[in-house]
């Protein structure tokens, strides 16, 4: 994993002890979209310390972003992204669940997506 429990607490997160099992499911689906949208290449990019710690943010923010929303009341849809689905949680069915303006910033800012214009979703 590249986002433990504790360093998304050291992030600033706010994480009810009795959520923090679910919260932890979040981190791991985090991660695999992020891997996703990336080619597969997270761990790859994270080699050097910057581009570690802005993807570290990046999990943190869409760990926090898909806790919120299901916390919300969202209701369950399947998402694909490339050959990665997943179930996620969205408020509206009509609406495709996304990534934050903020994620992706960051993992642009990583290194990610350099050259290649649009990052497209799969559904």
């Amino acid at each position: 994993m590249l986002l433990s429990m504790d360093e998304f607490k050291r992030l600033g997160f706010d994480v009810p002890p009795d959520d923090e099992g679910k919260m932890g499911m979040y981190i791991v689906r985090a991660e695999i979209m992020i891997n996703a949208l990336c080619g597969g290449k997270a761990e790859d990019m994270v080699k050097s310390k910057s581009s570690y710690e802005l993807v570290r943010q990046a999990l943190a923010l869409e760990a926090n972003y898909l806790y919120q929303t299901a916390e919300s009341g969202g209701n369950l849809s399947r998402v694909a992204l490339g050959d990665i689905s997943y179930t996620e949680e969205t408020v509206d069915k009509t609406s495709a669940p996304d990534v934050p303006d903020a994620v992706m910033k960051l993992l642009r800012a990583a290194g990610f997506f350099r050259g290649t214009g649009v990052v497209e979703v799969i559904e």
